[in-house]
């Protein structure tokens, strides 16, 4: 089953554990789209915990999840304090645009200012090619922020991605973010669940193009 009838996503990660935090349940259910993560750094340059080893953990954490429609591209060279806005677009559509259809990138509605740029490329990207972006929810997205698609996880799901996190991103374990009751709560949604609908990755469609 393809999302949204699109066959490859470009996928941008500020940081090496942002797609597997929002977005891992949603590229193990849709097996028929390929997920191009664009890793765009190391982690936050003022975190101690920064570095190639996050690389590693990510890796492994595709690993455990056992997927087999994503691809890893890790960027070298470009920084969000001293890259402008211009290079980073130039390069990613040189290099990971063509056949692309789908764009996901963090919301600018939120606390960290990697994330904030991050999502300034997004219409950029688009500006003469058809794509259809998507936000997805990071643990830093605000309140204020809207989703407007939910996609369901059963607790098995929710359970074996957390059980993954935990096992893969061992730098991160200190973390509030990355205890089961915290991610438990990430995935849910007081209206949802009055729906039943009791965990769920969520994501915010800015523009779609059904082609």
């Amino acid at each position: 089953m393809k999302f949204l009838n699109k066959n490859r996503a470009m996928c941008l990660c500020p940081h090496p554990d942002d797609t597997a935090l929002s977005m891992s349940g949603l590229v193990k259910k849709y097996t028929d789209t390929m997920f191009h993560m664009i890793y765009l750094s190391t982690g936050t340059a003022t975190d101690s915990t920064s570095g190639p080893n996050r690389f590693d953990e990510d890796i492994l954490f595709w690993n455990l999840l056992d997927v087999k429609n994503v691809e890893l591209h890790f960027i070298d060279g470009c920084t969000f304090d001293s890259t402008p806005i211009s290079s980073w677009v130039t390069m990613l559509e040189k290099q990971f645009l063509d056949d692309t259809d789908l764009v996901f990138s963090p919301s600018n509605i939120d606390s960290h200012y990697e994330h904030q740029i991050t999502n300034s490329f997004l219409y950029p990207l688009s500006r003469s090619k058809p794509l259809t972006l998507v936000e997805y929810k990071a643990v830093s997205t605000l309140r204020e922020w809207v989703p407007n698609l939910f996609v369901a996880m059963d607790e098995k799901l929710l359970y074996n991605k957390i059980d993954c996190l935990q096992r893969a991103f061992i730098s991160q374990m200190d973390s509030a973010y990355f205890q089961t009751p915290e991610l438990t709560q990430f995935h849910e949604d007081f209206i949802n669940k009055k729906r039943s609908f009791q965990y769920s990755e969520m994501y915010k469609i800015l523009q779609y193009y059904d082609q």
